[in-house]
Formats: C-alpha cells, structure tokens, sequence
C-alpha cells in the first residue's frame, strides 16, 4: 500500500506565543499603558516605580517612543504623555471594517430616535467605546471614544454577556468582578444569570440607572461569524428624557 505524505496545513494563530515575544518590546507598550484617564502625565520615576524597570531602561525606551511620537515629554515638567502619533494609530482601529459598517445603521437610529448611538467592543472583560454618534436632542448624553463599560451594570456589557453561556459568564466576571456602581446595580451571578436569560429571550437587555445615576440605555449585540469578540450597538440617554 503506497503512503503519500500530505503536508498538514496549520491553524492560524490566535494567540501570541510566550515562546518568542520580545521583552524590549513588551516593556516599551508597558509604558504607554501605565497612561490612562487618571494619569495623563508621568515621569521617569513614576514610571519606574509603577513597572518595576530601572529609572534609566524607562528613560532610554521614553526617548525611543518620543522620536516615533508615540510619547511626548513636557518641556517645564520634564513628565512624558501620550503622543500624536499613538492617537493616529488609534484612528486606524476605528476605521476598521465594523466601524465603518455600523456607522450608516447608527446614524439612522440617531435621526430615528434622536438619543446618542454607541458601538462598544469586548475587549479585556470590559466593554470598549469604539464609535459613537451624538444625539440631536437638546438634553442627551455624551459618549467619549476610548471611554469603557463594565460587563455586569450596563446594557453594551449586558448585550455581550448574552452571547456566553453561563459557565463562560462566571469564569469572566469572576475575574471582572461585579462592584456596584448604583443603587440599582446587580451584583449577585444568580440575579445577572437569570437578567440574561432574559436578554436572551427578548433579544436586548435594558439598563436603567446601573452603571450611571440618571442614565439608561438598551443594546443589542452585532450578529456575525467574522467577529473574534462580541460587538455591540445601544442607545444611551438622560432617564428624564423618557
């Protein structure tokens, strides 16, 4: 019986392998993600103490990132910040195919509806604001690109969830956890399972007031096979405008 050998064809790669990361590499993003919200500025030593790295690896690897702008060092305080050119490779992420997709669909439900639009990713147990469209309405809420949701308190996260089942549901909100944010957020896994059975059911999930005080907000997640992590569409508007 004659045997042919047949090259089998390897899979794709969806994780990184540990095996072969670079550390220089690694270290430098570990910079521009000790940025955030809270700490738009830091210095040499904050970001030493933050990474545990020496004071002159941080320094070398800060200038390296400011001759490609992806950091910036003020001139009076000597403290680095994000730079323009980590903003334009943000830009491309928003560019991106689902974006450019979802754009027409929420603009219509703005014009529709006139409340402000979002499209939020997973990404990280956390939702992710990716895209949103301003509400016409006088009285609206605003919604920043960047901004983030928790998975347990608001629609997008709820919306999410929805497409887990329940054991993949409480092995990440066991590491998200479920702090409450509100007095109507729900922090028992028994009252959110039950919460997204529901969603499920209906095909949306409601959030009223659990993640902000005076906001509330309805989502449904994208349906699509192309998707490597769930993307979602909502509404988010003032209580007092219903």
């Amino acid at each position: 019986m004659k045997i042919q050998n047949q090259k089998r064809k390897q899979k794709p790669r969806t994780k990184p392998d540990s095996t072969v990361l670079s550390q220089t590499v690694a270290r430098a993003i570990a910079i521009l993600r000790a940025f955030n919200r809270d700490k738009t500025e830091l210095g040499v030593t904050d970001l030493s103490a933050q990474l545990g790295l020496s004071k002159t690896i941080v320094f070398r690897l800060a200038q390296t990132l400011m001759k490609y702008d992806l950091l910036e060092r003020d001139a009076g305080s000597a403290r680095y910040r994000i730079g323009f050119g980590a903003f334009e490779i943000g830009l491309l992420f928003r560019k991106a195919a689902l974006d450019r997709e979802a754009e027409p669909h929420m603009r219509a439900l703005v014009e529709k509806t006139g409340l402000t639009s979002q499209l939020a990713v997973f990404h990280r147990h956390q939702m992710v604001i990716v895209a949103s469209e301003e509400a016409t309405a006088p009285l609206r809420y605003s919604v920043a690109v960047g901004e983030t949701r928790a998975l347990h308190s608001s629609a997008v996260g709820k919306a999410a969830l929805s497409t887990f089942d329940d054991a993949r549901v409480a092995a990440i909100l066991a590491e998200s956890g479920m702090p409450k944010r509100t007095p109507n957020t729900i922090t028992s896994l028994r009252k959110l399972r039950t919460d997204l059975r529901q969603v499920r059911q209906r095909g949306y999930p409601v959030n009223w007031q659990e993640n902000t005080v005076g906001v509330a907000s309805v989502a449904a997640p994208i349906p699509s096979r192309q998707l490597t992590a769930p993307a979602v569409i909502s509404l988010a508007f003032p209580v007092s405008h219903v």
